[in-house]
């Protein structure tokens, strides 16, 4: 399974870390992300603490 990684403040990113070791950047300019949750469906989940939101981001068929 992958492991989901927010990296908050000035980095404002949120990375995919395979079983491999690959990183793939999901998403950029968070607004100081600081959790994040996956749903059965493979849904994320993303907490911008900054903004006072959560951020849904839906995986794409592959």
């Amino acid at each position: 399974r992958s492991v989901f990684v927010s990296a908050g403040f000035h980095i404002r990113e949120l990375y995919r870390v395979s079983p491999a070791g690959d990183v793939t950047s999901l998403a950029h300019d968070l607004a100081d992300p600081q959790g994040v949750v996956v749903d059965r469906a493979g849904v994320l989940y993303v907490a911008e603490t900054a903004l006072h939101r959560i951020i849904r981001i839906v995986p794409v068929a592959r």
